[in-house]
């Protein structure tokens, strides 16, 4: 179902519009798919970096290992 949008916006003295207003729930949806949007395009980036597999498989291995830490140790050192 379409959705009916009023568009206002804010004009400078000549009457050129300069700026949007919208209703704060439609400017989050907004910011929420923007976002949504930008880590789909980095998750494909990293899936596609040769460095970041080498570093997975590095991490999984030490899991497998069981070279970790528990994570309160991690924290602390940060």
């Amino acid at each position: 179902m379409a959705q009916l949008v009023r568009e206002q916006y804010i004009v400078d003295g000549r009457g050129k519009p300069t700026a949007v207003i919208l209703d704060i729930q439609k400017y989050r949806k907004i910011l929420s798919l923007v976002q949504e949007s930008s880590d789909r395009k980095e998750s494909k980036l990293l899936s596609q970096s040769k460095h970041f597999k080498k570093l997975v498989q590095k991490g999984l291995r030490e899991i497998k290992e069981g070279k970790t830490s528990p994570w309160r140790e991690v924290w602390d050192e940060l």
